[in-house]
């Protein structure tokens, strides 16, 4: 922690302005004090480690955490000091009474506050939840910042978002944050694939040239949708040729046994079997999709005229997709305007991109 009372009951705040020297000073004249369970603290300045409160016995203080991370530290210190820079008003580790919580900054910006929550450690969504429950509970609505991941590469690209990551995901956008190189990492126009896997356009943005609050994401354009789509059919290619590689379950395999008995082979599929759902499930569209037509095919020869529990009855023999019956009826849907008589070809392209735009925009006005 950062903050501390002194006996006057004053705040105490470590910045990187303070050197060590005085801050051995300040130490050797001061006592210091929780400002959430009023705890005596004490001011830990070593070589290595950024100096940093801490209690000085072990307590159930809820508010203030031990085992503070090195990076974690820093990060605040430069997050601090990076809202400084444009001439904000900016707390560390301002305790809100009314919820008991304590986001790592608050920000005034214009008359909006707004708790800053920079995350290194992982946490579970219940918790995430709870503490943005807190704050909108005085009117505050957070910002999360997680730690950035490993490398990052700027462009269209497949990425891999763990739970912990994908929590943090707001309106198609995710922004985290590298204290090691003082660099903001954006991932835009984030759309599911499977599992952890995501496409998403991203960039980086050096913390002398990001401004806060973070500004909108560009407008999804129609040639936005071209290279997305031209990126997912090379992911949903490499998807079956991976599932060909390592199946060991031969003809029994589903997928492979939903291609026999459409006579196609799983690399020959038309475009418009596997296009993107926007939502996050465990397995590849292109999967549920096949064994739809299939059973399409065997069910009826006018898709205006299906059984009207045939949604049900799909979703219920094949619960491990985890789709909901929204999902498969804008595939119908879908199917409905641009191939009706499931022909087993290729579709204009630009179909198959307006019906991506449309899922996209309908998908920000979900948000």
């Amino acid at each position: 922690m950062l903050t501390a009372l002194n006996a006057k009951k004053q705040i105490v705040r470590l910045t990187y302005s303070s050197s060590k020297e005085k801050l051995r000073e300040l130490r050797n004249k001061e006592f210091f004090y929780c400002p959430a369970c009023k705890q005596p603290l004490t001011l830990k300045i070593g070589d290595v480690i950024t100096p940093h409160f801490a209690h000085i016995k072990n307590n159930d203080c809820s508010t203030f955490a031990e085992g503070e991370s090195e990076q974690h530290i820093l990060g605040k210190h430069q997050l601090y000091n990076w809202l400084k820079n444009q001439s904000m008003l900016v707390n560390l580790e301002q305790f809100i009474p009314e919820i008991k919580q304590r986001p790592d900054l608050i920000v005034k910006h214009g008359a909006i506050l707004t708790p800053i929550e920079f995350q290194c450690s992982s946490i579970a969504q219940s918790l995430v939840r709870k503490r943005s429950e807190g704050y909108k509970k005085v009117d505050l609505q957070p910002v999360w910042l997680p730690v950035s991941k490993g490398r990052f590469y700027k462009g269209l690209q497949k990425i891999q978002l763990s739970p912990f990551y994908s929590q943090f995901i707001e309106g198609q956008r995710l922004i985290t944050y590298e204290p090691k190189n003082n660099y903001f990492h954006h991932y835009e126009h984030i759309i599911p694939i499977r599992g952890i896997s995501y496409l998403a356009n991203c960039k980086s943005v050096h913390a002398s040239i990001q401004k806060f609050p973070f500004i909108q994401m560009k407008h999804y354009t129609l040639k936005d949708c071209y290279d997305f789509y031209h990126r997912w059919q090379l992911e949903k290619l490499h998807y079956i040729k991976q599932k060909i590689h390592y199946n060991r379950q031969g003809i029994r395999e589903p997928f492979l046994k939903a291609c026999y008995d459409a006579q196609k082979s799983p690399l020959a599929l038309p475009n418009w079997i596997g296009i993107p759902t926007f939502k996050q499930r465990p397995k590849h569209a292109v999967e549920w999709q096949l064994i739809i037509v299939n059973k399409l095919k065997k069910t009826t020869s006018n898709l205006q005229r299906l059984p009207h529990d045939f949604i049900d009855v799909f979703l219920s023999e094949h619960k491990n997709f985890q789709i909901t019956a929204q999902e498969v009826r804008t595939y119908l849907l879908f199917l409905s305007c641009y191939n009706p008589q499931l022909i087993h070809e290729d579709i204009k392209i630009n179909s198959i991109i307006e019906e991506i735009y449309s899922q996209y925009v309908a998908l920000k006005f979900d948000n």
